[in-house]
């Protein structure tokens, strides 16, 4: 195996796979270089080349969480009739003479002028997704016994979370758009840099945990 397929949404690509024998490990070592889309596998020897393989299909999942967080977010279109997923849900928007943004069942209508459509919708996601912040990242602390200042959400290009030192979380607006699952990992991993500021192995283990 020389490189693994991941998705970042929706769309494949391929993050190369770089083996090293260090006959001083006592274990087959795992670490990702995010910026240079690369995974180095450290073996004990060449013996165990195809037990790290499987080990890398074992971590799979994990390792496409890690690169979606440094993705940038996902450019949506938010005009009418397009179809988005908003917090793991699917809708479609339509454009409504009846006042206000609302949902009923998979539509979700929106309205106003359509000059003003998609900076509606934007307003509207950028609610839910406070709302769904806060509640998950209170639950996330509460297991560390850590509290936070506030959460803000943002118009972020390169990632999509942040802890600041003084413990207030930011998230990107386009993490509204991706799956739940990856939401939630997340804000996790902001979380836990309240207790962990670094990502260490002790931060991994803690992200993981709270996830």
């Amino acid at each position: 195996m020389d490189h693994l397929t991941l998705f970042r949404n929706g769309v494949p690509f391929e993050v190369s796979v770089q083996k090293r024998i260090n006959s001083k490990a006592k274990h087959i070592g795992l670490r990702l270089h995010l910026s240079e889309s690369k995974i180095i596998l450290t073996l004990p020897s060449v013996r165990k080349e195809k037990e790290g393989l499987k080990f890398i299909e074992s971590k799979k999942v994990w390792i496409q969480k890690h690169f979606l967080i440094q993705a940038p977010s996902p450019i949506i279109s938010l005009e009418p009739e397009t179809r988005v997923s908003i917090l793991g849900e699917s809708f479609i928007l339509k454009s409504t003479a009846q006042r206000g943004v609302f949902k009923d069942g998979e539509i979700l209508f929106v309205s106003g002028d359509l000059s003003h459509f998609p900076s509606r919708v934007k307003r509207y996601v950028k609610k839910v997704l406070q709302d769904y912040c806060e509640k998950k990242a209170k639950f996330y602390a509460s297991q560390i016994s850590k509290s936070f200042q506030k959460v803000t959400i943002r118009v972020l290009s390169s990632r999509f979370g942040s802890c600041s030192s003084h413990s207030n979380l930011s998230f990107a607006l386009g993490l509204s758009f991706m799956p739940l699952e990856v939401i939630d990992y997340v804000i996790a991993h902001e979380v836990a840099h309240l207790q962990e500021m670094n990502h260490s192995e002790n931060f991994w283990h803690l992200t993981e945990m709270l996830y």
